[in-house]
């Protein structure tokens, strides 16, 4: 006979012969199949485990025949198994106590897998299904309440002033999921193909990558880089439409909740590795923050579900700047969110995206999900919802990597700005459409609040491409090396409002120590001159800098 190694979905071998062996061995009784015990007896593996565990002397009153034994999970209390187990009847490898609870549990766990071998797969299964049918429910939602509906509601009118012919008026909207619309207008904007563009004073794109830190540059990110300045800058153009709005604002995060001024001050013990750039140890700069909702509806009430986000320009920062066009700046800009990653790690991806949101093909939005995945869309519905108590009670995140220093000893890093209070307030039950605005004004009037602004460096095989996954902070922790301390303000001040509604935050407004990495941040090199380019042209205001806070 030939033998194989056993596997998992082999018959577990019977281990007498015939029936007549088995009674034999067993005093006559015929020893039952376990493999479906668990499924057969009431209470599953709870009785099995208590059964095992069970056996004791019987109680004053109660005689046991000979060849029985007193087990009270047993029904009647007399069973003609003896007792199985006890302490030590085995070793365990890893050097585990074999007591007798330890040894049933083990049985239990097995009995319970032999009785249903196929459960985890099952419970995947199921998990898709539901998926799947999730999916084709709020499909079939959106098509009943946006093309059946508006089948349904139809008015017909009759032209009084020409019998010959009637005018059928069926009023219906198509939009695209809310969802959808705000996560992909996070980066990218809407297009418009039947607007010309001036590209020619975008700043160059960044054609050389540093391999050795892991940059892969990929084919026409110049060109996708371009396409999604384009879809912005008409974006732009449709907000001050004649009836819209007389300002042209961002394209997203287009609500500030908070302006303020803050110091920013390194750590005097920073570690070495990290004191490049502005983290020189001990030194404070000025600061301007701007806390904002990530949609680009720039009167969208804070209660809705929406990502949040946070720039700071330091001031008084000395040294070239990365753009030409403010390389004599002595500002430094950084931007992030409040989520670890974002939903597309590519430029075509984004592209994607956008020419199918800006289509007017509801069949063409319907696709979007499946040109983002499940893992995409997924990630979508993470940035665009959620709704926070307080923006000073939230951590925020880069998203994409940096580098920290240049030359030899440079390395990727992420950064990320965190609480340094953990109290974390619940909602206010009747919010307003500005409660985040008013809460920041609440938290300033009991006093300073700070953040600690915090490095990440790579370590491993961690992508600087792959902005849809976080870096772990179990396996790359993050190293407090500054503090932002926010005083108590005017935070209606005037003049600071309508610094923020000027300002642009740009990544690469930079000094080389902090060069953006990745294709997003690539992209974005374009992307944020144009933005502010075009801003400036339509609101008619120069482009500056501002030198000092105070």
């Amino acid at each position: 006979m030939f033998q194989r190694p056993g596997k998992l979905s082999d018959y577990m071998p019977r281990p007498y012969a015939n029936e007549e062996q088995a009674r034999a061995g067993n005093a006559g009784a015929l020893p039952p199949d376990l493999s479906l015990m668990i499924k057969a007896r009431h209470g599953g593996a709870d009785y099995v485990y208590s059964l095992l565990t069970g056996y004791q002397d019987p109680p004053a009153g109660i005689e046991i025949r000979e060849g029985l034994n007193f087990n009270p999970y047993f029904p009647g209390g007399a069973i003609g198994m003896a007792r199985v187990l006890y302490d030590g009847l085995v070793e365990y490898e890893d050097g585990t106590p074999a007591t007798t609870s330890q040894m049933a549990k083990d049985v239990t766990i097995f009995l319970s897998w032999a009785a249903e071998p196929e459960m985890d797969e099952r419970k995947k299964m199921g998990m898709k299904a539901l998926t799947l049918l999730g999916i084709l429910t709020g499909l079939s939602i959106y098509l009943k309440r946006h093309k059946w509906a508006a089948l349904k509601t139809r008015k017909i009118l009759y032209n009084l002033q020409n019998n010959a012919h009637n005018a059928l008026k069926v009023h219906h909207s198509l939009r695209l999921s809310r969802v959808i619309s705000t996560s992909t207008s996070t980066f990218i904007g809407r297009r418009k193909n039947n607007m010309s563009f001036d590209t020619t004073h975008d700043v160059p794109f960044p054609i050389t990558v540093d391999t050795a830190l892991g940059e892969v540059l990929h084919p026409n990110e110049d060109k996708f880089a371009t396409e999604i300045a384009n879809a912005i800058e008409a974006s732009i153009h449709r907000q001050v439409e004649p009836g819209k709005e007389e300002v042209a604002r961002r394209d997203v995060h287009a609500k500030a909740t908070g302006i303020l001024k803050a110091e920013f001050k390194v750590d005097e013990n920073i570690p070495a590795r990290f004191a490049k750039g502005i983290f020189v140890p001990g030194k404070s700069y000025d600061a301007i923050l701007r806390f904002s909702n990530a949609s680009e509806d720039v009167h969208e009430s804070d209660t809705r579900q929406d990502g949040r986000g946070f720039a700071m320009k330091l001031l008084n920062v000395p040294g070239p700047k990365l753009l030409d066009s403010d390389k004599e700046a002595t500002t430094q800009d950084f931007v992030m969110i409040n989520k670890p990653f974002f939903f597309a790690s590519d430029p075509e991806k984004y592209v994607e995206v956008v020419s199918k949101n800006s289509s007017g093909s509801v069949l063409q939005k319907l696709t979007i999900p499946f040109t983002l995945g499940l893992r995409g869309t997924l990630i979508v519905q993470k940035l665009a919802t959620g709704r926070i108590a307080n923006p000073f009670q939230v951590q925020y995140y880069s998203a994409v990597p940096y580098q920290l220093g240049v030359g030899e000893g440079r390395e990727a890093v992420k950064y990320s700005l965190k609480p340094v209070s953990d109290q974390r307030d619940p909602i206010p039950h009747h919010a307003g459409e500005n409660y985040l605005h008013e809460e920041i004004r609440k938290s300033l009037e009991k006093g300073d609040v700070k953040f600690k602004f915090l490095v990440q460096p790579k370590v491993g095989d961690l992508s600087v491409e792959d902005s849809t996954t976080a870096w772990e902070e179990e396996e790359a922790p993050f190293f407090e090396v500054a503090t932002l301390i926010i005083r108590p303000q005017d935070v209606d001040s005037e003049e600071l409002v309508q610094l923020g509604e000027r300002l642009s935050f740009n990544p690469w407004h930079s000094l080389a120590e902090h060069r953006p990495l990745g294709s997003i941040n690539r992209a974005r090199k374009v992307v944020y001159e144009r933005i502010s380019r075009v801003r400036n042209q339509i609101n008619k205001v120069p482009r500056e800098e501002p030198g000092s806070s105070s």
